[in-house]
């Protein structure tokens, strides 16, 4: 029988009680390739007359991303650790963000990362990679969790990791994985954190989101509640806690599931408002059809969810239109005049770029249709994740043209 993949497990988290040599005999006569972390721990001429396969082991000694000595430092030890790959037929090597030391605690802890310290990383990474080119080896950035077993180890987030990743776009550098540290890291929610960061890029008036609790509810993966209201709730207390502490100018939830389960709308709209009661300033509501590879997830129509909005405890609500077309917008008339309403003129689904031309048109068509008052906002139907910069730069330039024209500023 064939295996699609390769296994491999390291070496030194299981038979704790056993010799190395032991552990990688073990390990061989099971299937699985062999991890290693540091190999300056162990035998190499052992290693080598062991007979196992190594997958992977860590790429450097010592040094950081962060600072020039540093990155001397771990670009010197990792020239020493090619070699030892070579000697044991390892392609794929290790990094962090710096050296670990007893425990797995930073040599140099760093509790904030600075642009510079951004912009340094990415430089040491594409030396990094220039090794890995000239001796055929992959470098991997793995990351860790902060709260339990690493502590101060820069660029150790999952977002952090990929994003440095991404910037390189090589393929000699490469993430990798750790599911044991998503677990424990990614799971921390800490939506003060994320807003502090994001506000600290703009002077402009901000507006900060959230995945609403009836998404969560519907997507989260559910072992222990009997039933979702109760899951949905508990999301929602969570949430609040946090939300509560938001000060931007507008924080919206997007509940990107609710069109596919509109018998839902009691309940969710229960967990829904509860989160909106902590919201500080303008509360929003995003509602859309999902999006998966340029396609809507789910199915349904505005009709059917009139109720749900109109118990939302909302200022405003932010609508996907553009993609489906504008057919159903005789629907929001039967909506509480109270809340505002936002209506998507982009689509986001799409590379096409909307003309101003056209954008103007679809204003027009909203307020002939609403009633000059209605229409608070004009948006891109959701978030740009799936398209180009280039595409979504000229869509947002027309959607700003296209307000123009229609308000003879043009």
């Amino acid at each position: 029988m064939t295996h699609p993949f390769t296994l491999s497990a390291c070496a030194e988290m299981l038979w704790q009680d056993k010799p190395m040599d032991w552990r990688l005999r073990r390990l061989t006569e099971l299937g699985f390739e062999a991890g290693i972390w540091n190999w300056q721990a162990h035998d190499l001429s052992m290693l080598e007359r062991s007979g196992a396969r190594f997958s992977s082991m860590t790429g450097y000694i010592s040094g950081r991303l962060t600072d020039e000595e540093g990155a001397k430092e771990l670009l010197a030890t990792a020239r020493q650790s090619v070699e030892v790959g070579k000697r044991l037929n390892v392609a794929r090597l290790n990094l962090h963000g710096t050296g670990l030391g007893d425990g797995g605690l930073p040599v140099t802890p760093c509790e904030v990362v600075t642009g510079a310290m951004w912009l340094k990383a990415r430089d040491t990474l594409s030396r990094v990679a220039d090794l890995g080119a000239e001796h055929s080896v992959t470098f991997m950035i793995e990351n860790l969790n902060l709260p339990v077993d690493h502590p101060g180890v820069p660029f150790a987030r999952i977002e952090d990791t990929l994003a440095l990743v991404s910037s390189i776009d090589r393929p000699e550098v490469r993430l990798n994985l750790d599911l044991y540290h998503v677990q424990i890291g990614e799971g921390n929610l800490n939506l003060l954190r994320d807003y502090e960061f994001i506000g600290s890029l703009t002077k402009l008036p901000l507006k900060f989101t959230c995945t609403g609790p009836h998404m969560l509810s519907r997507v989260l993966t559910n072992c222990f509640y009997k039933n979702v209201p109760d899951l949905a709730m508990e999301i929602a207390a969570v949430l609040r806690r946090q939300i509560e502490l938001i000060e931007a100018d507008v924080v919206q939830l997007d509940e990107a599931a609710i069109v596919g389960f509109p018998e839902d709308a009691v309940w969710a709209a229960e967990a829904v408002n509860h989160v909106l009661d902590g919201v500080l300033n303008e509360k929003a509501v995003h509602i859309c059809f999902g999006n998966y590879g340029g396609q809507p997830m789910l199915r349904g129509f505005w009709r059917d969810l009139v109720p749900f909005l109109n118990s939302l405890r909302t200022d405003h609500l932010v609508l996907e239109f553009a993609r489906r077309g504008y057919e159903e917008l005789p629907v929001l008339a039967e909506l509480n005049p109270g809340i505002g309403l936002g209506i998507g003129l982009i689509d986001i689904k799409d590379n096409e770029v909307e003309s101003p031309d056209l954008v103007a048109s679809r204003i027009e068509n909203i307020v002939k249709v609403l009633g000059p008052d209605r229409l608070h906002y004009i948006h891109p139907d959701c978030g740009f994740w799936m398209l180009q910069r280039s595409v979504v730069d000229r869509k947002m330039q027309s959607l700003v043209e296209g307000r123009n024209l229609f308000e003879g500023r043009a």
